[in-house]
């Protein structure tokens, strides 16, 4: 029989990442972040590099720093997983 309980310390989002949801999660980043280089540039035609969208390149970057955090704790996890065995 399968134990399904968390406990308090399992309730954090990052141990509960599988590969699954670090895909879905860098092909969710990979596609918002294409569509808001699209809307920040005018489909190409300006720098991205304007004041007005600072904002908007900050939180670019948290994403970006987020899923890198993702998949280090991903892997991180895998590697513990190998050398439990």
């Amino acid at each position: 029989m399968q134990n399904n309980k968390i406990s308090l310390s399992d309730k954090a989002f990052f141990n509960l990442i599988t590969k699954k949801r670090a895909v879905v999660l860098t092909a969710l980043w990979f596609i918002g972040g294409f569509l808001l280089l699209i809307a920040m540039t005018d489909l190409f035609t300006q720098s991205i590099i304007q004041k007005e969208y600072l904002l908007l390149q900050f939180l670019f970057i948290l994403n970006t720093l987020f899923i890198i955090k993702i998949w280090k704790v991903y892997f991180s996890k895998k590697r513990k997983a190998k050398s439990a065995f």
